[in-house]
């Protein structure tokens, strides 16, 4: 007899090891790229939401998995090196998942009150 998995939309959320923070309507970064062959572009994308290691965007244009780029934000404070994790075409657009291992990004749009814990003696 086949068993039949059963899809928990959920499951994948709950594993995550960042809240993910949605950003409003006007995120709007531009990705700047460059391909094997030294030729530079840059692509405005609609950022859906972010965390301290990774951001999720919109695009009209595909940006392969493994591509490196740079992150800059005019409307909210967001810059670094970002790296594509996944590209899936969603309707006429593609939703681009980042991975942003030192991105600079501000404490205020993550939530953060900047108070830390002082260290055990």
């Amino acid at each position: 007899m086949e068993q039949q998995k059963t899809a928990n939309p959920l499951a994948r959320s709950n594993r995550r090891r960042q809240p993910r923070i949605p950003i409003p309507t006007n995120g709007r970064i531009t990705v700047y790229l460059e391909d094997g062959r030294g030729k530079r572009r840059s692509i405005e994308v609609r950022v859906l939401d972010a965390s301290r290691t990774g951001i999720l965007v919109q695009s009209d244009h595909p940006i392969p998995a493994g591509t490196v780029g740079f992150l800059q934000a005019a409307t909210f404070p967001l810059a670094g090196k970002a790296t594509v994790r996944y590209c899936r075409q969603q309707g006429m657009g593609y939703k681009i998942g980042m991975h942003l291992p030192d991105a600079l990004m501000s404490r205020s749009l993550l939530g953060e009150t900047g108070k830390t814990a002082a260290p055990k003696a």
